[in-house]
């Protein structure tokens, strides 16, 4: 497993966003060991701050790393999508890891929204994915991705998320719908 080098105060975060949260199955990983890496570095449901599980190799001391929202949705956004057209070395481990996306869906607000980053962005982009044309979806991804699906819908349309995030939503389905 992976030791902490500690180098910077931003070791952690770089580690959650380049290495945990993207789909590792071109580079060899199975699904058991991608599973494995996301359970070893994050919690089950999304925290602003994440802590390392072991000290780290400078400071002797875990560290900790913000864990951005527009990283977490862009990676759930882009590899579904990346699903759609067709593109089976994806990961299947977002349809495994469910929770956290409804977990961050719920953490997002107006607040969040006007930050300055492209969250909003990524959020249409996400949502977009539920209107996309299945028929290149992996046969083995049919049934989960209509689940995961079906989850967000659930949770936005009984009022389970920020009203901002259901007017992005609203929004898309208007566009897409």
């Amino acid at each position: 497993m992976y030791k902490f080098g500690g180098f910077n105060e931003f070791e952690m975060t770089k580690l959650l966003v380049h290495l945990v949260l993207p789909s590792l199955k071109e580079l060899g990983w199975s699904l058991e060991e991608e599973l494995a890496l996301w359970d070893y570095f994050l919690p089950s449901t999304y925290k602003p701050t994440v802590r390392s599980p072991g000290p780290t190799k400078k400071h002797g001391a875990p560290i900790e790393g913000s864990l951005p929202l527009d990283s977490i949705i862009r990676q759930y956004a882009l590899n579904l999508h990346c699903l759609l057209v067709g593109y089976s070395e994806i990961s299947r481990k977002y349809f495994y890891r469910s929770d956290f996306l409804i977990s961050t869906l719920r953490s997002i607000d107006s607040e969040e929204l006007n930050k300055g980053s492209d969250l909003s962005d990524v959020l249409k982009s996400l949502f977009s994915e539920y209107y996309w044309d299945r028929s290149k979806l992996p046969d083995d991804c049919q049934e989960a991705f209509g689940r995961l699906m079906t989850e967000v819908e659930e949770l936005i349309e009984s009022g389970g998320v920020d009203s901002s995030v259901k007017e992005i939503w609203d929004e898309v389905k208007q566009k897409e719908g």
